[in-house]
């Protein structure tokens, strides 16, 4: 046979082959489940969760606020998602010996973290926030910002409650007894009302007895707060 023609006859074989084998790895990818890749890009990436929780610590108001609504649209697209959102936001919060007096990274991670866990009706975030509802930074505000916990947990509303009251059951530090009581009085309704009604006898502590009496007083039939001013005064104790 002619030299050329073999040579020719080679090459053709080999193309043939080179073909053929990236046509069967096309078609073995377009057999693979489209939810298989589809989870790849369905939450938000690693890089993306970082950015995000960046700028949840330190970013200016406008830049929380798209983080937030990020991370709240990432969480819509799926439980999934929301479970990986909520995960995420816990694991970045729930940091040994966090001080938020010294870390106002952490203080403002744990004010817009704490309000996208509460969005979200978190439930399984209730203990990491319940057991940091004390943490507080330098400054007081009449919104209670300097106890980030607090929001997330009145945010969760009602499902927080019976937790709630087993702090004010079973705790023995009267100030986070107080504490439950603001959430209980804030998230308002028949169970709060009763929460707070079975332990006014059994309270201990002066100040939070007041601040438990307080708040019933303030509650209409629905178990809302009437007058938040006048309730709010009860929030304070100099006993």
């Amino acid at each position: 046979m002619n030299l050329t023609i073999l040579w020719s006859l080679l090459a053709f074989l080999s193309t043939a082959t080179i073909l053929s084998c990236k046509s069967v790895q096309s078609s073995n990818l377009a057999k693979v489940p489209a939810t298989n890749l589809e989870r790849k890009t369905e939450c938000l990436t690693q890089e993306d969760f970082a950015s995000a929780l960046k700028t949840l610590s330190t970013g200016t108001w406008p830049e929380v606020e798209r983080a937030q609504q990020q991370l709240l649209s990432t969480a819509a697209k799926s439980e999934s998602c929301r479970a990986e959102v909520i995960s995420v936001l816990m694991k970045a919060m729930d940091q040994p010996n966090l001080n938020f007096r010294d870390d106002p990274a952490s203080l403002q991670l744990w004010r817009w973290g704490a309000e996208v866990l509460g969005d979200l009706k978190a439930t399984a975030a209730l203990d990491l926030l319940i057991s940091h509802l004390n943490l507080t930074g330098w400054t007081f505000s009449m919104s209670m910002s300097h106890q980030p916990a607090l929001g997330g947990v009145i945010k969760i509303g009602p499902a927080a409650i019976p937790k709630l009251d087993e702090v004010l059951k079973h705790n023995l530090d009267p100030a986070m007894r107080h504490s439950a009581v603001y959430c209980i009085a804030t998230i308002g309704g028949p169970s709060a009302v009763r929460s707070l009604e079975e332990n006014l006898a059994s309270e201990s502590d002066g100040c939070v007895r007041r601040f438990i009496k307080v708040s019933l007083d303030s509650f209409d039939k629905n178990g809302q707060i009437k007058n938040r001013a006048e309730w709010f005064s009860g929030f304070v104790c100099n006993d």
